[in-house]
């Protein structure tokens, strides 16, 4: 048997259960009263596929209604298939079709327990030619994607409108238990903004950034519009050619120390976007933000809800979705460093993961820290990240991310305090040089781009 046990409770829908069944490939969950944890009995597999099964033909005549509601496409044009509660759509639409929004429609529809997608917008920017600078809108949009996340949910969504590209957080990905404030997905934001002003600098243009522009629309971070010819930098372009190949390290650290001019550049790089990074100098206070990391990671193992997130977000070897963190890309168990800094748990006891990794330090530890804590922070606090990230990657130097503490209010507010000068942390990371590669899945243009 697996541990700990995928459950539900008594009031959760046919479709919720299957959607578990389905996402970790287990034929049957426990029933659980969630007042006293008392098992009420088993719902298997062979329960819910006949009933999915028997709403084939609603489910469908629903996908065709909501297809029709949402969109222009006639229906008749795709390919529609229904079976076992996973819809799948395919075939070519027009430019400006809103597949975003299609889908987490059809994810919505009673009965359907996943969406594969497979509309193939037609391809506008093929190259970035140079001069002009309407062209490689699709191509800023695509490096934006590559921005970091939490659990790679990858929170965000992109419309290009002419010269325009809107940036916009994606409210449905957010972490309610995690983030329920929103914090850490407008800090992604952030990061996928920085990602956009890189690669137009990097086609040679000026961004024209306005950045939380309209005070009706919250869910709106920012717009980015190709502004007039500036010659890229050669730091620009190496720092463009990073955003593919940055990755998040889940592990320990080899033990060749991270030079000091770097870190000195990093903390001047976080600078320029009004924001401090701190690098943790002190012994104690790495002991400190250890046993604070400990005390959080173990408070939310023991927290049902806070595992309900992990289950949707740690993937199964073979997964086929794009979002969420993949088996191969983080250990089966937190690789030894001392002192102890604790990964999340994706693997849940399940033997998932990457083959245990050697013991390894525990590398740079930092914060980066703001003056405020309101949502231009975060934003920027987002830019400053990723500006860095990127540039230590050019160098060799990957980061390990630690949020587990930032998310209880209470040891947020003591490390601001105490090892914060009193300024807010939004981030907390570990960087080193890697022990090995991981790899990184990103969600099809098609899925974030109207």
């Amino acid at each position: 048997m697996t541990t700990p046990a995928v459950t539900v409770t008594p009031d959760v829908t046919v479709r919720e259960a299957a959607r578990l069944m389905y996402i970790h490939d287990v034929e049957q969950l426990p029933v659980v009263h969630p007042d006293d944890g008392k098992i009420a009995g088993v719902v298997a597999q062979a329960d819910v596929v006949p009933i999915l099964t028997h709403l084939a033909d609603e489910v469908r005549e629903e996908v065709v209604t909501v297809i029709r509601d949402v969109t222009d496409l006639d229906p008749d044009t795709l390919s529609i298939t229904v079976g076992e509660g996973v819809v799948g759509v395919a075939g070519p639409v027009p430019a400006g079709t809103p597949v975003p929004r299609l889908i987490e429609a059809l994810r919505g529809i009673d009965g359907v327990v996943e969406v594969n997608c497979d509309l193939a917008l037609p391809s506008t920017v093929p190259s970035v030619p140079s001069g002009e600078p309407e062209a490689g809108l699709e191509t800023v949009v695509e490096a934006a994607t590559w921005a970091p996340s939490i659990h790679n949910s990858q929170p965000w969504s992109f419309a290009i409108a002419g010269k325009e590209i809107s940036l916009r957080a994606d409210a449905d990905r957010r972490l309610p238990v995690s983030d329920p404030q929103g914090r850490q997905l407008t800090i992604s934001c952030g990061a996928a903004l920085f990602n956009m002003r890189t690669v137009v600098r990097a086609m040679g243009h000026q961004p024209q950034v306005r950045t939380l522009p309209d005070p009706d629309r919250p869910g709106l971070v920012a717009t980015v519009r190709v502004g007039p010819a500036e010659p890229p930098c050669e730091e620009v372009r190496i720092v463009r050619e990073e955003i593919p190949r940055r990755r998040t390290h889940r592990g320990g650290f080899a033990e060749r120390p991270v030079p000091d001019d770097l870190i000195d550049s990093l903390t001047a790089l976080a600078a320029m976007q009004n924001v401090r990074l701190i690098p943790f100098r002190s012994p104690g206070d790495v002991r400190i933000l250890g046993a604070l990391t400990t005390v959080a990671q173990e408070l939310q193992e023991r927290d049902p809800e806070f595992e309900l997130e992990m289950i949707r977000w740690g993937l199964r070897p073979g997964s086929p979705r794009r979002d969420g963190v993949p088996a191969d890309a983080y250990p089966r168990r937190t690789p030894e460093s001392h002192p102890e800094f604790p990964q999340r748990d994706y693997s849940r006891g399940q033997g998932w993961g990457t083959e245990d990794e050697p013991a390894g330090v525990t590398g740079v530890v930092a914060a980066i820290t703001t003056t405020g804590d309101e949502r231009i922070d975060w934003v920027q606090a987002g830019q400053a990240l990723e500006s860095i990230l990127l540039y230590a990657s050019s160098r060799g130097v990957q980061a390990a991310f630690h949020t587990q503490l930032l998310e209880y209010p209470q040891l947020r507010d003591f490390l601001r305090q105490k090892l914060c000068s009193g300024e807010y942390p939004q981030v907390v990371l570990r960087l080193g040089y890697p022990l090995g590669t991981t790899l990184s899945y990103r969600r099809p243009l098609v899925e974030v781009l109207s």
